[in-house]
């Protein structure tokens, strides 16, 4: 749960008083902005003091709900750690979307010169909008210098009802998606060198390979085959060998231990003949390499630099060896909802000087410039000022031996500050157990109802698009 109210007012008003404070010239230097419960090590002269802030909860719905989360990123939980150290992970924008001007793409076109190829990149459908291409705005194409309609998707532009004459140079641009690959980074947090300092940290990506085709046509005599990864595959949890005669046909899964093993090299063994004449597919998972150390900045604790594409915001609960995990979606899907609301907070502070002149002074300067040249900005931040009331002028004691007194002004902020709280949908198969592994035909209903309970007790359940029957189905947070 996330949340602006007491600590972080706090904290984000002395950030607004200080900068404040030091866009005036004759205050610049000698007044600071203090919280009156931790006072200070000086007896100041002139400056603001927070005094005292409180706050009522706005409720907009009976469950506090808000939307459903459509994002690239998702924070996962680890099993058996805290989960304390990420406070939350968001798309990267800037660096996801990699706008080209004007590239000469000629080279691109196919053989009838009606299309261009776009195999290595996925094209989007603008700066800072991860959104497959589709239609005609996202990609402006000119071809001996005149513009060309067309209908782009995300790996394609087709030209409408023309083709490029020989010889013409063809003009393109576009934005394409250049984060990193699909996968469960899991990020671990390190032993920091010393004490007072920033623990660094470690990424180490899974990856999910879905449907690999091994062979495309089996003979029955095969007694081995090698997956495309050759080291650190899961063997044990969301492994699944499996034929197709067809596209459409019935997808008959394979039996660890007594169709086949498999190493973690990626090595497959066969213990019984294949049947011949079909596909032989892989679903399966592996590690790759270990990514950083990174570090963790020390201001805002957010960092773009060990998932591209993704910000890692670390919060207040970091600790050694905590452990989450990010996972990066090849595509925006619903990963969370959200539930939060508003609180009205009450914020008042005291102005103080040495005479009255000076405290006046800086009181006006703070509400003028609070209130017409910050106050648009801060309500982008989840920080909306309501209302600024500036109260009565008073003194207080500045030496009771002396006499000596500060004169002050006060004024009373309203603010709007808002929580909320994300509950990932993401729930991984962590592991299944076949114990039918062959099955006739499936009926219509049959494809379409995931999770359905079949005749023999047995649950049909989807991993994409791979149907299997299965006697049990765990599920967790995400596969580890």
């Amino acid at each position: 749960m996330h949340n602006n109210l007491i600590f972080s007012t706090k904290k984000k008003a002395l950030d607004l008083l200080n900068r404040s404070i030091s866009a005036n010239p004759k205050f610049r230097d000698i007044a600071k902005a203090y919280n009156s419960f931790h006072g200070s090590k000086e007896r100041p002269q002139v400056g603001v003091r927070i005094n005292s802030s409180s706050g009522t909860r706005l409720k907009q719905s009976p469950d506090d709900a808000l939307a459903e989360l459509f994002s690239l990123a998702v924070l996962l939980p680890f099993p058996q750690k805290p989960n304390a150290s990420i406070d939350w992970v968001w798309e990267n924008t800037r660096a996801l979307c990699v706008p080209v001007k004007l590239e000469d793409v000629t080279s691109r076109l196919t053989p009838d010169r009606t299309r261009l190829i776009f195999d290595d990149k996925t094209l989007v459908m603008g700066p800072g909008t991860p959104v497959p291409a589709k239609g005609y705005g996202p990609v402006t194409i000119y071809a001996g210098g005149r513009k060309m309609m067309h209908q782009a998707s995300p790996n394609a532009v087709d030209f409408v009802g023309v083709s490029i004459p020989p010889g013409v140079q063809v003009l393109a641009s576009y934005t394409y998606l250049d984060g990193a690959p699909p996968a469960f980074y899991i990020v671990e947090i390190l032993q920091p060198e010393s004490e007072g300092h920033l623990p660094d940290f470690v990424v180490r990506p899974l990856f999910t390979v879905e449907g690999e085709v091994l062979i495309e046509k089996t003979s029955g005599l095969e007694t081995d085959v090698q997956l495309k990864a050759t080291s650190n595959v899961l063997t044990t949890k969301g492994f699944l060998l499996y034929t197709q005669t067809t596209q459409y046909s019935v997808k008959r899964a394979l039996q660890a231990g007594v169709d086949y093993e498999v190493t973690s090299e990626g090595l497959i063994t066969f213990l019984q003949p294949l049947p011949s004449n079909t596909y032989l597919f892989a679903t399966y998972r592996y590690y790759g390499d270990v990514q950083g150390p990174f570090k963790i900045p020390h201001e805002h604790y957010a960092c773009t630099e060990a998932i591209k594409g993704v910000t890692i915001a670390f919060g207040e609960g970091l600790q050694a060896g905590d452990t989450q995990i990010v996972g990066l979606l090849p595509k925006r899907e619903r990963v969370a909802n959200v539930r939060g609301s508003h609180f009205e907070m009450n914020i008042d502070i005291t102005v103080f000087a040495r005479d009255p002149i000076s405290s006046a002074e800086l009181c006006d300067h703070l509400i003028g410039d609070i209130w017409g040249n910050h106050r648009n900005t801060l309500s982008g931040q989840g920080f909306t000022i309501l209302d600024m009331e500036p109260g009565g002028e008073s003194t207080e004691s500045y030496n009771d031996s002396t006499g000596d007194l500060y004169f002050t002004n006060s004024v009373s902020f309203r603010v709007m500050v808002e929580w909320h709280k994300i509950t990932p949908y993401i729930q991984d198969v962590q592991g299944f157990d076949v114990s039918i592994f062959q099955v006739e035909e499936f009926t219509d209903r049959q494809r379409q109802a995931s999770g359905t309970e079949t005749p023999g007790g047995a649950v049909m359940s989807r991993i994409d698009n791979t149907f299997f029957l299965s006697g049990k189905i765990e599920t967790g947070p995400a596969l580890i």
